[in-house]
């Protein structure tokens, strides 16, 4: 059996609320920036993993996904409080891959455009408003 992150949540933009598990290896954190090939390209990753069903995170871990962490704050002797801060992770925009561990825990990866998708997409949308004037 695992063990939920109480103090952590992933937060939908619809208020889907995911708890956050502990990744598989205990070495390491249930979330998790790094730099890696996703889709391709190398890019700025983040891993996380949470206590949900497949499909329901593949309904929601999608790319161009408004989504957040929820850190809720801790006293001095561990409980964990009611405040908390949300921190807006939906630059991690491409959704790589979905693990089902096949115990409850997804790992899920999500991935920052690169320079080169963010400039095609600028150069995209001006030559729309170049067609519209």
């Amino acid at each position: 059996m695992y063990n939920i992150i109480y103090d952590k949540k992933i937060l939908f933009e619809d208020g889907t609320i995911f708890d956050v598990a502990e990744y598989p290896i205990e070495t390491e954190p249930s979330i998790f920036a790094k730099r890696a090939y996703l889709k391709g390209e190398s890019r700025e990753v983040i891993r996380v993993t949470v206590s949900a069903d497949y499909n329901s995170v593949n309904e929601k871990f999608i790319n161009d996904a408004k989504w957040a962490i929820r850190q809720f704050d801790v006293s001095p002797e561990g409980e964990i409080l009611d405040t908390y801060n949300d921190y807006d992770k939906s630059d991690y925009c491409v959704v790589g891959d979905i693990v089902n561990h096949n115990d409850g825990r997804i790992t899920v990866y999500m991935g920052k455009k690169t320079e080169a998708e963010l400039l095609t997409e600028t150069i995209d949308l001006l030559l729309l408003m170049m067609l519209e004037v």
